[in-house]
């Protein structure tokens, strides 16, 4: 009997640990779309997206690196949304440091605003977009990462990666291209010809 009552106890303390876990975790950040296949040569957006918000909180500020592989994509631009605030109307703040080392992408922005309750469950942070420049994969990875409430509360959060794959173009395409073109310069040049 004293064995099933220490199974009970064991089991409680999992259940309210696994509880507690659970409500911990009050938001997602992902990558989207969470894999993605370029050519190289090719630019490529990325989006940052916050979901599984708790309704009595709101996102005010948050700071993280974005990792990828510089070997295979080059960093062109970021733009944050609206969600936090208007930029343009000193509603929120834009106080990322960019490219801080090769690979390394610094996104950061607070909210001048007193109210976020306009916040929906699920919005984007940014988008930031890649230009593929060789052949390879680059993982897309969060580092130091840091989301605050409106109350100025750190937030829980859990992280999805993504991945980029630059391929080169195929030979198969570029050849078809070649070929219709030198048809196409044949034709043109054999009517001019006759005309």
């Amino acid at each position: 009997m004293n064995h099933v009552k220490t199974n009970c106890v064991i089991f409680k303390a999992f259940a309210f640990v696994a509880l507690m876990t659970i409500q911990a975790i009050s938001a997602t950040i992902s990558i989207s779309p969470t894999t993605n296949d370029i050519i190289t040569g090719n630019s490529i957006d990325i989006d940052i997206l916050i979901s599984a918000l708790d309704e009595d909180k709101d996102l005010s500020v948050f700071d993280f690196n974005l990792l990828f592989d510089p070997s295979v994509l080059q960093y062109s631009s970021y733009n944050l949304d609206v969600n936090l605030g208007d930029l343009s109307k000193n509603e929120a703040f834009d106080a990322s440091f960019g490219l801080t080392a090769p690979g390394i992408l610094n996104l950061a922005s607070f909210s001048g605003l007193m109210d976020l309750n306009f916040q929906p469950e699920n919005f984007k942070l940014a988008t930031v977009t890649f230009k593929g420049i060789s052949s390879g994969i680059s993982m897309l990875n969060f580092a130091n990462l840091i989301l605050g409430d409106q109350n100025g509360n750190e937030m829980a959060f859990t992280t999805v990666k993504g991945s980029v794959k630059s391929v080169p173009e195929s030979s198969t395409m570029v050849l078809l291209g070649s070929s219709i073109s030198v048809l196409i310069a044949a034709y043109f040049s054999k009517k001019k010809v006759t005309v």
